[in-house]
């Protein structure tokens, strides 16, 4: 599933959920923005670039931090497994998924302009980065000029969020 969801080009999978949800199944609007149901095929499609991702991250790291000294010591007091698990093993292993999640959220950006043109949903794509540009180059075009920044911004935010879950770690 990691592979399928890493493989697939944004564009593809909105189009193969449209032709699923919108038009087999008729379940779900195709475009627009109509109601709260129009979100659902467009938060489906952006979620399943990172989302496998993501998963595979925690799985490997809480395998890792389950057998550490400190999870074995809690147990070995007597603590409850849900607060071993909570507060003990998910904390430490959270400061991979933090860094990875940052470093995929321009990625999950670039997904965004090209899935609102999918669905035909207004935003980044539409009037405020060419307003009178009619090519989906030219709106693609002002979003890769943005994604650096932002890629910038999430890199260093992730930075600084592993810097508060992991206290060890000291700038010098």
């Amino acid at each position: 599933m990691v592979f399928l969801g890493t493989s697939m080009p944004v564009f593809w999978t909105g189009i193969m959920l449209i032709l699923l949800f919108a038009v087999r199944f008729r379940l779900l609007p195709v475009s627009g923005w109509e109601s709260w149901a129009a979100l659902i095929l467009p938060t489906l499609t952006l979620a399943s670039v990172s989302t496998p991702l993501l998963l595979r991250i925690v799985r490997s790291s809480m395998l890792e931090v389950i057998n550490l000294d400190y999870v074995r010591t809690a147990r070995a007091k007597g603590v409850s497994e849900w607060l071993v698990i909570c507060h003990h093993a998910l904390i430490n292993a959270a400061l991979p998924l933090v860094t990875v999640a940052g470093l995929q959220f321009g990625l999950l950006l670039g997904g965004a302009i090209i899935t609102e043109t999918v669905f035909a949903l207004p935003g980044w794509a539409g009037s405020s980065w060419a307003p009178s540009a009619s090519s989906i180059s030219h709106r693609a075009g002002g979003g890769v000029r943005a994604c650096p920044h932002r890629r910038a911004q999430s890199t260093s935010s992730s930075t600084c969020s592993t810097l508060y879950l992991n206290p060890q770690i000291r700038v010098r």
